[in-house]
């Protein structure tokens, strides 16, 4: 006959039974696990995750499918690798803003460089092969020291990383990522390449000059400025308003106005500070001063969000009657998102009166320029239209190229991925190791016959690691939320290092 259980049996049962309880109870939220929500490895910082990873989604399922593919082709690498670390200020689902969709498009399109040149020749003849990881520095590179600190360790160690690139957008906090990445106070300095940061000021500090191992694959401020007074010059316009952003955080919409200034000359202008609170208000003001003033032509230097803003209110100033152009810089990612939603006062401001042209960064539509077509890699660009198993469409079929940030990622991890390889192919021998300093070495070569050409168009760098000569459009921005190409524009002369 079966022994009842003793009390020791029934006091461990009923700890069993009460943490099994409590789980229940937190698993839909899954608080109980150290690493809520985030994967092992990361932090936990709310609902965001904050690290490095190859396979997490970092707290946003619409990650899950690019970031499953690039876990997929590191395990697959075998033999010499070597790693280059993707740096982006990534969101949760809860706090997914307009700006989330291009820093996705850009990571599949730095995945998709992965595999060209781990399953091509085309990079510089193939091999070694390489792994990417992705760091997660939060909204606004909130928390880009850790993210730094993993990066150099992987540097320092079996991981190999050589170059960082991506970097999301031009904030006082990349400027301190850049610089910390590229002069450390101990340990080897890593090559940075930014995707989409314009900002003049990160290539040269106005206290150091030259920022030494900082690249960028996107055009400057000064360039795109220039392109739009060209613009607005060439559509004769006489009374142009300079709409500017003072928020002292923000180094692109800083150097944007500075820019505009300095190529088309001084203009009346008109300021916000995107920082503080009462946005809608301020903006209101300025619409009823337009309406006075009556300018034809507004360069709005400031980001997308604050722009869908001054769009929104303008569809209900007192003079609707009166046409108003805007021209701006690259960042419309806010006011795309709304018109793509069909938001009412976005739409019916750019169905009206109201039209917004922008210098974009890429957009497929460059490709069928034939006074440019020579200038771009047709084995780049066939990765960007459908065919191949490889290639984006295939992979991320409901994924738009319209932002460009897929094209600008594919090509600044290409130009990681050239360094890396011209600097192996120096070695004498096959075993030697690339070190960080001469990938850097290799990049400030990038120019002349040793330019690189990818899906964006030729890549040469100046002395202060700018793209020079570099090909972006000028677009409109149409009431359905879609780009028309207006016309090509090209990089100028680069700053003075």
């Amino acid at each position: 006959m079966p022994r009842p259980p003793g009390p020791r049996f029934v006091a461990g049962l009923t700890v069993v039974l009460v943490v099994a309880a409590l789980v229940v109870w937190l698993a839909p939220s899954a608080r109980w696990s150290p690493f809520y929500p985030c994967d092992a490895g990361l932090r936990s910082v709310g609902e965001a995750c904050i690290g490095v990873s190859d396979s997490s989604d970092f707290g946003d399922p619409l990650l899950a499918p690019v970031m499953a593919a690039i876990a997929a082709e590191n395990a697959d690498v075998d033999g010499p690798f070597y790693t280059v670390g993707y740096l982006l200020p990534l969101a949760p689902e809860a706090e997914r803003t307009a700006e989330s969709a291009e820093l996705r498009h850009e990571l599949e399109g730095a995945h998709v460089a992965q595999l060209r040149a781990n399953h091509t020749a085309e990079v510089e003849g193939g091999g070694p092969k390489v792994k990417l990881v992705v760091g997660n520095a939060g909204v606004g590179n909130a928390h880009w020291q850790e993210v730094v600190r993993r990066f150099q360790e992987m540097a320092a160690g079996d991981e190999r990383l050589r170059a960082v690139a991506g970097m999301g957008y031009s904030l006082r906090t990349t400027q301190e990522a850049i610089a910390e990445l590229t002069h450390p106070a101990d340990g080897d300095s890593i090559a940075v390449i930014g995707a989409r940061l314009t900002a003049d000021s990160l290539s040269v500090d106005p206290a150091t000059r030259l920022v030494d191992g900082f690249f960028r694959v996107a055009p400057t401020n000064t360039d795109e400025a220039r392109a739009a007074a060209e613009h607005i010059r060439g559509r004769g316009y006489a009374r142009p308003l300079l709409l500017r952003d003072t928020n002292a955080d923000d180094p692109y919409a800083a150097t944007l106005a500075s820019a505009f200034r300095g190529t088309y000359g001084e203009t009346p202008e008109a300021t916000f500070d995107s920082s503080k609170d009462g946005l809608n208000a301020a903006f209101s003001d300025i619409g009823r001063n337009l309406c006075v003033e009556r300018p034809d032509v507004v360069y709005f230097a400031g980001r997308g969000e604050p722009l869908a803003q001054f769009v929104d209110v303008l569809a209900n100033r007192p003079c609707q009657d009166a046409p108003l152009d805007i021209v701006t810089g690259d960042d419309t990612s806010g006011i795309r998102e709304l018109a793509l939603a069909a938001d009412v006062g976005v739409r019916t401001a750019l169905s009206g009166n109201v039209s917004l042209t922008y210098t974009g960064l890429a957009h497929p539509a460059m490709w069928d320029v034939a006074e440019h077509r020579d200038r771009y890699n047709a084995g780049a660009l066939a990765y960007f239209r459908p065919g191949c198993d490889a290639c984006l469409p295939t992979l991320f079929p409901e994924e738009s190229l319209d932002d460009g940030a897929a094209i600008m990622g594919h090509d600044t991890m290409l130009l990681a991925l050239t360094a890396i390889r011209r600097a192996g192919q120096t070695t004498d021998a096959e075993a030697q190791e690339v070190s960080p300093g001469a990938v850097i070495q290799m990049l400030y070569q990038v120019r002349g016959v040793n330019s690189v050409v990818g899906a964006g168009g030729e890549l040469a760098l100046s002395a202060c690691g700018d793209a020079v000569g570099k090909l972006f459009p000028l677009l409109s921005l149409e009431p359905d939320g879609s780009a028309r190409l207006v016309a090509p524009a090209a990089a100028g002369e680069p700053l003075a290092c």
